[in-house]
């Protein structure tokens, strides 16, 4: 069969004759649930150049034609894995200079940043807690003919007409709420692997005692590199080998939410309520995301004998909707054509002639300008590709709560409009969920989504209290990595519940029960636990704690001095002073 190709997707002749006789219209867009469309002239391809409808194959042949008319590669899903270099690093494995003084920072952020994210995420919790129950304590009725202006009203609709759109691309999909531009980037990704010896020295303290202590010497590093399709660029200036395997920075079509320009929800016996794109920014809460695919007359494909048993709720759209993307600005300035394998757009990276001779000279100086393996001849993506592919919220019904913002008459009826209200406590509330939902009901789901995003920040208190607890006992001169097991775990518990008590107390008041509760667990550990932990043998103060932060950055031992190691003798034998354990 001769084949027309739509912007790199193929449709047979006798698929086009099928749908002919079966009533179906290829070009026509398909109408969004509830609406009514009027006639239209019927878009024909011949209004896309002449570049656009030349027979290609996607799969193979060098691709689909760009806008400049040349064919362009195709998109590749194959990884590549390349084998980097192996560095001998003789003497002791201590971080130096500048990459101890980021490790140093590395820890003190890992020591502070956690209890902050706590305590904001603890805040924003009871920020909206506080709106929620403004908002359930508030007069909200449900929308009718008599709502006016100022009103918090409830709609329920299964009349939902929208068309969510993406203007860089030039595509429109009717009847979702909210639609996602996920991005993808072919980049490497360098994978280093360490392996060391175990070896032992002195070190001295201020007072001339000393203590030998264990450390990592005779170090290997192993590099490999692995290109991929990834949600995010990577930064491949810090890379052992960045010449030969540099990724470039482009991004010119982000990741982006893109709510409904335009959602009208229906329901019977009430004006129609228009929903503002601030109602949707945070997407339909309880409906499924489904990934767009264009395929010829939005006909799903047959599936194969191992697919046809999971369900398929990708949506599938007519390749006619693509008629405008060619003369998109995402196209026209980035190449960025249609190509299918799962409803992708796509555009390749072309290096310029000043790229690829600062590539040449770095990979030169480095030494791999030579380096030929066999991942290079794999036909994988080349740093720089870039992807990107929709996701659509389209629920069959839904449940809207919002205020009144302007009321229009119009010849079909009043038309209200629906935005977010501001609360007492300044957040705005506008909530949009899938399906029959009562006020009661969105509410209390909102108030278990807003705890359910704070659980997170309260399990990062354990690894933070776990390496803080030890700072804490450097300061009063106690060993708590010495300490039992069950002792060290006391600690740590009576630290996360003090820290969370205090954090529930000043926000929430001394009356919550669960506030008084961890006060009074943390205060219970730590007097039950606290008097079994070992004296250390350095003195206690600033000092030992800024040692031990040393010693976790792999720092150099003049840079962590201790005052005194108490005449104590070290751990390892004195006969084995210098060689391998």
């Amino acid at each position: 069969n001769a084949r027309d190709t739509i912007f790199g997707v193929e449709q047979t002749e006798e698929t086009a004759q099928q749908s002919t006789r079966d009533g179906i219209d290829t070009n026509l867009p398909r109408r969004a649930p509830g609406r009514q469309e009027t006639a239209q002239p019927k878009k024909s391809a011949a209004r896309a150049p002449a570049r656009y409808r030349e027979s290609t194959d996607m799969f193979g042949g060098g691709g689909p034609p760009g806008p400049s008319g040349d064919p362009l590669r195709p998109m590749n899903n194959m990884p590549t894995y390349r084998r980097g270099r192996r560095r001998y690093r003789p003497g002791d494995g201590d971080a130096r200079g500048l990459s101890a003084f980021c490790n140093v920072l590395f820890v003190l952020a890992f020591l502070a940043v956690p209890p902050v994210l706590f305590v904001g995420s603890e805040v924003a919790r009871r920020s909206s807690h506080v709106a929620l129950r403004d908002a359930l304590e508030s007069d909200i009725g449900p929308l009718s003919s008599g709502s006016r202006v100022g009103d918090f009203v409830h709609v329920v609709s299964t009349d939902i007409d929208a068309i969510s759109s993406d203007r860089e691309m030039e595509v429109e999909v009717p009847g979702a709420l909210t639609m996602r531009r996920d991005s993808e980037y072919c980049q490497w990704q360098e994978v280093r692997r360490r392996e060391c010896r175990k070896c032992v020295r002195t070190v001295r303290a201020s007072d001339g005692t000393e203590r030998e202590e264990e450390y990592d010497c005779d170090c290997v590093d192993r590099y490999d590199y692995v290109k991929s399709w990834r949600g995010r660029r990577i930064n491949s200036m810090l890379f052992d080998q960045p010449a030969a395997h540099h990724n470039p920075q482009r991004d010119p079509m982000p990741s982006a939410a893109l709510p409904a320009r335009t959602a009208t929800v229906r329901s019977e016996s009430a004006p129609d309520a228009s929903l503002s794109p601030e109602m949707l920014s945070s997407g339909v809460r309880g409906a499924t995301w489904r990934t767009v695919n264009f395929v010829p007359g939005g006909v799903p494909p047959t599936p194969s004998f191992w697919t046809r048993w999971i369900p398929d709720r990708t949506r599938y759209e007519p390749t006619s909707a693509l008629s405008e993307t060619p003369h998109a600005p995402a196209a026209r300035m980035h190449n960025f054509v249609y190509v299918g394998q799962g409803g992708y757009f796509f555009s390749p990276h072309q290096s310029g002639t000043a790229e690829t001779l600062l590539k040449l000279f770095g990979q030169y100086l480095e030494g791999s300008i030579m380096d030929w393996q066999f991942g290079d001849l794999m036909p994988s993506c080349v740093a720089g590709d870039v992807r990107f592919r929709y996701r659509v919220q389209d629920p069959a019904a839904v449940s809207v709560l919002g205020e009144v913002t302007h009321r229009t008459s119009a010849l079909g009826g009043d038309v209200v409009a629906l935005a977010p209200r501001t609360m007492p406590n300044g957040r705005s509330l506008g909530l949009v969920h899938e399906g029959r939902r009562s006020v009661r009901t969105m509410i209390e789901a909102e108030d278990n989504d807003a705890a359910r995003a704070a659980l997170p920040f309260r399990l990062l208190l354990l690894p933070w209290a776990a390496a803080f607890v030890r700072i804490l006992g450097a300061l009063a001169g106690r060993d708590v990595g010495s300490a039992s097991a069950p002792a060290r775990c006391a600690l740590i518990g009576a630290l996360c519940l003090g820290v969370a008590g205090a954090a529930w107390t000043a926000l929430w008041g001394a009356a919550v029960a669960e506030a008084a509760f961890a006060l009074v667990a943390a205060a219970a550990l730590a007097a039950a636990f606290g008097g079994r932990v070992p004296r250390s043998e350095v003195p206690p103060g600033p000092n030992a704690a800024r040692c031990m932060i040393g010693r976790w950055a792999n720092a150099p031992p003049e840079w962590r001095v201790e005052e005194s190691y108490g005449g104590k003798e070290g751990m390892a034998d004195p006969g084995s002073k210098g060689k391998d354990l």
